[in-house]
């Protein structure tokens, strides 16, 4: 009867409320977005971010109903607010739902139960006395220290770690030697990934050499994590979309990190990356909104799709030396990004790399640069000044420059020929 009464109180709370955390749903993702929904453009770009993210899609219509752009008599489907949630960093609807409902209070008085006679009662009692004594003798010695704690062991290649969870406070800690295991992105929760929803702080012991993939993944409470000097790597999506982390620092002797292993980790604000890290993988902090700085210890020659795509406060990156190219998306959406020096060594840029920073106002590329390709710098529309210092123009693909004001000044070397440039940049529009 209670456990009924409970169910259907908790029913009511994410079905009839809707409307109220409908709007709180439509605020998380707009703010995360960092985009008014004015145009039917900005609705596109809303649904493919949300399909970037998530792997579905909602179609422009469906969202202009949502928002109330268009008229609409019924309710959004489960399936349109789960996609949002999942879009805000969230397992899906009901998960939204159960970090935001109200603690359910069960007032319900179940019905007086019939009274058993009393030698019935003596006699049972006289069993369950019987009963205890013989599993205490069974047990002894054999009970936890804290009755709050849950250890376990996994598993990987030719080691066993050992985890302890503190459910008083919900700390992890994990200790042994070697490399952790990896972990199903959509698996099945295995070992503390079963208290996802919980965990406040992880320690991981020194011996340890790696963090697995998805192994931190969706702790969206999560807000302490320290790493021991021994850790070489961090897989792919490992603290991917834990919401409250706010710092991490990583140790020095880490040469490797896996793709997505940060993204939607809106809260952290700087990082810095060893000197053993060379290569930047796809998504590595995509969608990380309130980043500001990045700092490059090592020599980094590379950074793959995406590497910082939507990190809205980014202001300004420094990029090393030791670059050759940027890669696709790499630096899209980075509403924040003021200017942009490309260091001498790279040569190329790749399609979309800084498209929508609208607040670009100074490129300054390289002699090195040899290509831009296409829509690299398109929707740039603070951009002022261009400076490029290649004696032979880059090669450009399509649409470069698309929507840059043409009033941009474009500066390069005396006696370079820049015709295609300005063909691009001061084109009628």
């Amino acid at each position: 009867m209670r456990t009924f009464a409970m169910r259907k109180n908790a029913y009511i709370c994410s079905m009839e409320n809707n409307v109220e955390f409908l709007d709180e749903l439509k605020a998380e993702v707009l703010h995360l977005f960092g985009e008014e929904l004015k145009s039917s453009a900005s609705f596109e770009r809303f649904s493919a971010a949300i399909e970037q993210t998530t792997g579905s899609s909602l179609s422009v219509f469906t969202l202009k109903r949502l928002f109330g752009q268009m008229k609409t008599d019924g309710s959004p489907s489960i399936n349109t607010l789960s996609i949002l949630a999942r879009y805000a960093g969230y397992a899906g609807w009901g998960d939204f739902v159960a970090q935001h409902c109200p603690a359910i209070k069960d007032d319900t008085i179940a019905p007086p139960k019939k009274r058993c006679p009393n030698y019935l009662v003596g006699a049972i009692s006289a069993l369950f006395v019987l009963l205890a004594a013989g599993l205490l003798l069974l047990v002894i010695g054999h009970s936890p220290k804290n009755p709050n704690e849950v250890t376990g062991t996994i598993v990987a290649e030719d080691n066993t770690l050992t985890w302890t969870l503190d459910k008083s406070t919900w700390a992890l800690s994990i200790s042994g030697q070697g490399k952790m295991k990896n972990f199903q992105q959509h698996g099945m929760p295995d070992a503390w990934l079963a208290y996802r929803d919980s965990l406040c702080s992880v320690v991981i012991g020194e011996g340890v050499l790696s963090v697995g993939n998805y192994a931190f993944s969706f702790c969206k409470r999560l807000q302490s994590v320290i790493l021991p000097n021994s850790l070489l790597s961090i897989g792919n999506g490992s603290f991917a979309y834990c919401n409250h982390l706010t710092a991490l620092n990583l140790p020095e002797g880490l040469d490797r990190l896996g793709a997505g292993a940060f993204k939607g980790c809106h809260r952290i604000r700087e990082i810095e990356l060893p000197s053993g890290i060379t290569e930047l993988p796809f998504d590595l902090f995509a969608s990380c909104s309130h980043l500001e700085s990045c700092t490059f210890l090592g020599d980094v020659t590379s950074m793959d799709r995406e590497v910082f795509a939507h990190c809205h406060s980014l202001k300004r990156i420094d990029l090393p030396s030791s670059m050759v190219s940027v890669g696709s998306s790499c630096f899209a959406d980075c509403k924040s990004l003021e200017e942009l020096v490309v260091p001498e060594g790279v040569k190329f840029i790749d399609e979309y790399a800084f498209q929508k920073c609208t607040s670009l106002n100074r490129i300054v590329l390289p002699s090195t640069m040899t290509s831009i390709s296409n829509r690299a710098f398109d929707f740039c529309n603070h951009l002022q000044f261009i400076e490029s210092n290649a004696r032979q123009a880059p090669r450009l693909g399509e649409d470069v420059f698309a929507d840059v004001p043409s009033s941009v000044r474009l500066i390069y070397p005396q006696g370079a020929d820049y015709t295609s440039w300005k063909q691009e940049l001061y084109r009628k529009r």
